[in-house]
């Protein structure tokens, strides 16, 4: 549901992920600036403050600033700034120069930091999903066991990841998890299903010959053989669950199962 799996071997890994890493903007945020109750000193109106903000934003149409988009469209709470607004005409307009600050900090994590964020989960043996919107958060989506490349990424994101959201936000991940372990069950359900199969018709026929002492009839091994495939076919339709943990390929418990089910269908 509003993903596109661009690597089937996803679905497997995606089953079995037990840490998501998720990156913030665009992905847990919106990436979109909104403007919230203006906070006022004493003695100044909120239509006060309203219009001298839009007086110190752009409003050409094209290539607007994100704060001044913010204030622009938030003006239509204050019909009174707005009105007051549109008797003031542009004649020249110089931006803010953010090079011209007195105080300027800007810290941002290296884009290293999330692939060693990846690996060093990988190396304690977790399976890890990574969402990303970004250019810089291709490496990070192509090195997880699952990349997930949320609504909007870019087509650098797309590239490299395993899934591709079409809804923004995160909610489409649960429908996510939910079907890749109910396939997952399917898949488990199948190879013990094969597996069972296999030994049955080994003990089976096995014994047959040896207690019989005959040749098997035709038409009871052509019987055998659709009446497998017609089993084998309702498994991709049956009510499978979904686990609400992280699964995995549990081999003992799967061969056990296997040759438990092949001795009594031998019987």
């Amino acid at each position: 549901k509003q993903a596109i799996v661009q690597k089937l071997s996803a679905i497997e890994s995606l089953a079995g992920v037990e840490i998501l890493c998720s990156d913030k903007t665009g992905t847990l945020t919106k990436n979109k600036l909104s403007l919230a109750e203006p906070f006022c000193v004493a003695g100044v109106e909120p239509e006060d403050l309203m219009l001298t903000a839009c007086l110190a934003a752009s409003r050409k149409k094209k290539g607007i600033d994100a704060i001044d988009k913010a204030f622009l469209k938030a003006l239509k709470f204050y019909p009174r700034a707005k009105g007051v607004l549109s008797k003031y005409k542009v004649i020249d307009f110089h931006p803010f120069d953010p090079v011209s600050k007195k105080v300027q900090a800007v810290v941002e994590s290296p884009q290293d930091s999330r692939n060693n964020v990846v690996e060093i989960l990988q190396q304690r043996g977790y399976l890890v999903a990574m969402t990303g919107d970004g250019v810089n958060d291709a490496p990070s989506l192509k090195k997880a066991d699952t990349g997930i490349a949320v609504e909007g990424a870019s087509d650098a994101a797309r590239s490299a990841a395993d899934i591709v959201f079409l809804a923004p936000g995160l909610s489409a991940i649960i429908d996510a998890l939910k079907t890749s372990r109910q396939i997952f069950h399917r898949m488990y359900a199948y190879v013990v299903y094969r597996i069972a199969l296999s030994l049955h018709l080994e003990f089976f026929l096995g014994l047959w010959i040896a207690i019989l002492n005959t040749s098997l009839n035709l038409e009871l091994v052509v019987f055998i053989a659709i009446f497998a495939d017609i089993a084998t076919l309702a498994i991709a339709y049956d009510n499978a669950p979904f686990s609400k943990t992280p699964v995995k390929w549990n081999l003992p418990k799967l061969w056990g199962m296997s040759v438990l089910l092949g001795v009594i269908l031998a019987v």
